[in-house]
């Protein structure tokens, strides 16, 4: 069966970009939008190189977007004591309301006939008659078959607050610390005199400091003053009010008979990657394309095998995004350049070696930064984080890759800097045979030396409650998310020079190493990232986040003696 007609409920970017894309290409099918009138709200972000495309396909509606769009390559992060410009961003801002009124023109213009109302979801459509669910997050085409397109929604820890300034400042991230914990401030401008700002915390942060008020006004004025500084009188109103938490949508199936589901109806991605625009009017381009080649049912599922991998991909992202700004209270803590290089690699696509030619000033500012951290050796001169000697109690290595061994360097270009063996093999008769030791040239001097305790969580724990103090050398501990609780970091603080913590097998940057993060920024550990796998590139970029202070590879347990260096960073072994 051919379809005849596209029925499009909702007018936001995905909506009217399906309707434009359709009777652009010729696709053969009428087309009508139920367009619901609705605050515009502020703006949004788009990608420059997604625009440039966007003219490519449509040069009316494309070039009018570019024209209409604020372009910026640079992003300001200030905290309370520093600001911080990083390079090479590609984004337009622009107003969410001029968008839609340039799309809205443009369906209209090739023959679409917009009804300035809201669908409703009970109203049976014809027999050769698409219905194209893009009426957002919320979506009533989709509630109402929800057995067949089985959502699923899911809530996010920080609480987001969407506001709008009179004045158009410099594009990034305000961060705030309060004795009630950290606020940031998304800011971006989007026209000649008006900025999006994006306010979020956490929810412990919103009920501690008193901002979860009834009264707009009263809120309104009372982030413009702990913002004073960046707004510089300028005026705060809300676009969207009260607090709100962001909501993860995923469907297990994106279309069901002859309905389909896009943008935000089949997907949401966290607002912190500026992304749930492109990929709705992406979803659009792509249910245009199949509709062109095929307008039958059959385009339904093509689209959506197209498209899937695309979204969960940038789902992806998005999940690491948004859980690295639920974590921010410990970021706060991190020096200004550090916590920017933190921010702009907070996704897993972006890594040290990206940024690095992006914007290479910034990341030599960055890599200072990490050698003057008291982890490393004064006046380390090197060109990579993982190259950085690294204090272990006593010991200082040559690098931050240590090895257990038996066990191969990972390939690459690192110098080990510390090689693990047995304890049993090298005379710690007191360390209980099973755990592993790394030794300088003498194992014999206890005090240039250092054990590492490896076990389950438990079992090392067991182990430091039986010293209860420093023992002559240097001491690690394994930690794992098994068994660890919060009350063991004093232990640790008054036993171990150093921990080791074994990554997760699976998930994004953020979660493989959201234990590792946290022993290190909460409680000023050095820590080690057990990962067999971690390439260069992903070492420097966890080392420069603040993430971690070095990696291990290998598995094994025997002896073996280690390269390491004195504290001048003189290379032994």
């Amino acid at each position: 069966m051919r379809y005849r007609r596209c029925v499009i409920a909702g007018g936001g970017p995905a909506g009217l970009a399906l309707a434009v894309e359709v009777l652009r290409r010729g696709a053969g099918l009428d087309v009508e939008v139920y367009d619901q009138p609705a605050p515009d709200g502020t703006g949004i972000v788009l990608d420059a190189e997604f625009v440039e495309t966007l003219a490519e396909r449509d040069p009316l509606s494309g070039t009018e977007i570019r024209r209409a769009a604020r372009r910026w390559d640079t992003v300001r992060l200030r905290t309370d004591d520093i600001e911080v410009l990083t390079g090479g961003h590609l984004i337009l801002g622009i107003g969410r309301g001029r968008l839609l009124e340039i799309l809205r023109d443009r369906a209209r213009e090739l023959g679409a006939v917009v009804h300035r109302r809201r669908f409703d979801p009970t109203r049976a459509v014809g027999p050769n008659d698409l219905l194209v669910g893009a009426d957002g997050a919320g979506s009533a085409v989709r509630r109402a078959r929800a057995d067949v397109y089985g959502p699923t929604v899911t809530t996010g820890a920080t609480r987001y607050l969407w506001m709008c300034a009179d004045r158009a400042f410099a594009p990034g991230f305000w961060f705030r610390r309060s004795r009630w914990g950290a606020l940031v401030a998304h800011v971006y401008p989007y026209e000649e005199q008006a900025s999006a700002v994006i306010v979020e915390c956490t929810l412990q942060t919103l009920r501690e400091s008193g901002l979860d008020v009834v009264d707009q006004r009263r809120l309104e004025e009372r982030l413009a003053g702990l913002f004073a500084g960046e707004l510089g009188g300028a005026r705060l109103r809300c676009s969207v009010f009260p607090w709100r938490a962001f909501r993860t949508v995923v469907n297990q199936r994106w279309h069901a008979g002859s309905q389909v589901l896009i943008g935000d109806a089949a997907h949401t991605t966290h607002f912190t990657v500026g992304s749930g625009t492109r990929l709705a009017i992406e979803d659009a381009v792509a249910l245009g394309d199949e509709l062109c080649a095929d307008p039958s049912a059959g385009s339904l599922a093509a689209y959506e095998k197209r498209r899937r991998p695309e979204v969960e991909a940038v789902q992806r992202d998005g999940r690491s995004s948004q859980q690295w700004f639920e974590q921010i209270d410990r970021h706060v803590q991190l020096p200004g350049r550090q916590l920017a290089f933190a921010l702009r690699t907070r996704r897993d696509v972006n890594t040290y070696s990206w940024l690095e030619r992006r914007d290479p000033a910034f990341v030599r500012d960055v890599l200072q930064t990490v050698a003057a951290d008291r982890r490393a050796v004064a006046g380390s001169t090197v060109t990579a984080p993982r190259l950085l000697p690294l204090r272990l109690g006593p010991v200082t290595t040559a690098s931050r890759l240590a090895l257990m061994s038996p066990g191969r360097p990972p390939s690459g270009r690192t110098p080990v800097g510390i090689v693990f063996g047995r304890a049993d093999d090298a005379g710690y008769g007191s360390v209980p045979s099973g755990l592993a030791v790394a030794c300088r040239d003498d194992p014999e001097e206890s005090t240039s030396s250092c054990v590492l305790l490896v076990d389950t969580w438990p079992v090392v724990r067991a182990h430091l409650l039986g010293r209860r103090a420093r023992i002559g050398h240097g001491v690690g501990a394994v930690v794992d998310a098994v068994g660890w609780r919060a009350e063991d970091a004093e232990l640790l603080r008054l036993v171990a020079d150093f921990v080791v913590v074994r990554a997760t097998d699976a998930g994004s940057r953020v979660e493989r190493t959201g234990l590792a993060e946290h022993l290190r920024n909460t409680y000023a550990a050095t820590v080690l990232l057990w990962a067999p796998g971690l390439t260069d590139d992903e070492a420097d970029t966890l080392i420069a986040a603040g993430r971690i202070d070095g990696y291990l590879h290998g598995t094994g347990l025997v002896a073996a003696h280690a390269p390491s260096t004195d504290q001048r960073g003189t290379t032994h072994g």
